[in-house]
């Protein structure tokens, strides 16, 4: 059974007090950082430790450097979430999606909190004895709303339109989108830095695992050992193409449009494919509906 907790902190507090001190001043200083435009997109987190101490950590897009920790055991991390990806943007479905995340989705468990507003005045609060791979997934998940905000939106239109939320959260891994032109999303696919999936391995199977909570390789627990390399494979690998959801030529030959923007590395002009928000969702509404309808056909007909 996993324990969850509406106030989580209240209850690390009441087992060590000297997390609180930590916590307080980690606290200031996770402020300081979001007044810091060039750093606003930072993962932030506190790590709380067995015997009292803490370690923390504040540059970075990702939360990569946890491998990095040499300091054990962890008895539980404390990850900064935001309601929005940029200091003048916001994310209106963040809560929903939040909502989902810590209470129904496959990654439910690795989080303390019951409550979504626990999550944006406290942090995500994540335990360390799960596997580290489904951990470090569940701490990835959180950043898709200042990292990948355009999957919330679109997250939150399929599920209004009848399409079951960890479908509607997977067909969001089949396009990017370029800061640079918030009008279009660049039609390109997930990468395995900064998303949980590559489109590769979006597949029948995999959904079926993910529903019914069936992992294939854990790691151990990020408690005493901090090596979580191997998220991608935690739910297993595509083994056939036959059971991919959405071929490479299907996404590819989908509502798109030549446009061009600045590489990100080397400031040259580039170009992409691309297509604007509301293609998107349309596109993806339409092949989630078949997608539902092939998964019952196959597993529940």
């Amino acid at each position: 059974m996993t324990f969850k907790y509406s106030t989580p902190l209240a209850h690390l507090f009441s087992q060590n007090s000297n997390w609180k001190h930590h916590y307080q001043a980690w606290s200031r200083q996770a402020k300081d950082t979001d007044r810091d435009v060039h750093r606003y997109n930072n993962a932030i987190w506190l790590s709380l430790l067995e015997n009292g101490d803490t370690t923390s950590d504040y540059y970075g897009a990702c939360h990569v450097r946890l491998k990095n920790s040499t300091a054990s055991p962890v008895h539980a991390i404390i990850s900064k979430v935001r309601r929005k990806s940029r200091p003048d943007t916001h994310c209106p479905n963040a809560f929903s999606y939040i909502s989902w995340l810590i209470n129904s989705s496959p990654w439910s468990g690795v989080f303390l909190n019951s409550s979504v507003k626990s999550v944006f005045d406290e942090g995500a609060i994540a335990r360390t004895d799960v596997p580290s791979n489904l951990m470090m997934q569940g701490l990835q998940c959180t950043r898709y709303i200042w990292d990948r905000p355009y999957r919330i939106e679109h997250w939150k239109y399929l599920v209004n339109n009848g399409v079951h939320p960890l479908l509607a959260f997977l067909m969001g891994h089949y396009h990017q989108w370029h800061y640079a032109d918030k009008k279009r999303i660049e039609w390109s696919g997930a990468n395995y830095e900064h998303d949980l999936f590559h489109w590769e391995d979006i597949t029948y199977q995999l959904y079926h695992r993910l529903l019914n909570g069936e992992t294939v390789d854990e790691n151990d627990s990020y408690h005493s050992n901090h090596d979580y390399v191997g998220t991608w494979k935690l739910w297993g690998r595509a083994m056939d193409d036959d059971d991919v959801m959405v071929r490479r030529e299907e996404w590819e030959d989908g509502p798109t449009s030549t446009f061009y923007r600045e590489s990100d590395w080397s400031g040259e002009r580039i170009e992409c494919r691309g297509a604007t928000h509301t293609q998107v969702k349309e596109w993806m509404l339409e092949k989630a509906i078949k997608i539902q309808e092939e998964y019952n056909s196959m597993y529940r007909g």
